[in-house]
């Protein structure tokens, strides 16, 4: 069984997004590359047209969902180690030029699953979530 991981866990939900999903793909590389994981990209296609990006690694993970029909994006980044939630706020503001987005920091205790139809899934399911918050929110 795998451990679950206790760290801390930011979630934005962005709104007015001006980036294509093509831009939204490669900002989220970067934005990876400094996030410090370890591991690597997990792509995932949906149907509305979006796109679910997964970057899994031993000491965290980092999800974005774009929703471009909407002009939203969330960021869901989980750590377990020390990293400053001021400084990564600050590079997801300046990668995907951020104005108007709700930000929610937490400790939370979680994994993901390692065999591929159950990650999809639970993919599935943030997303569905990510979705649902967006739908619950007034522009």
């Amino acid at each position: 069984m795998q451990q679950l991981a206790y760290g801390t866990r930011i979630t934005i939900d962005a709104r007015h997004l001006a980036l294509d999903g093509q831009e939204v793909e490669d900002r989220a590389a970067k934005l990876a590359a400094a996030w410090p994981l370890g591991g690597g990209l997990r792509r995932h296609r949906i149907e509305d047209g979006g796109v679910t990006l997964a970057f899994l690694g031993s000491q965290g993970s980092l999800l974005l969902h774009a929703f471009p029909d909407e002009a939203r994006l969330t960021v869901v980044a989980f750590t377990v180690g020390a990293v400053s939630a001021a400084a990564f706020v600050a590079r997801v503001e300046e990668l995907f030029e951020l104005g108007v987005y709700d930000l929610r920091r937490s400790r939370y205790g979680h994994f993901f699953p390692r065999e591929q139809a159950l990650l999809e899934r639970v993919l599935l399911g943030e997303r569905f979530l990510a979705k649902a918050r967006a739908a619950a929110t007034v522009s």
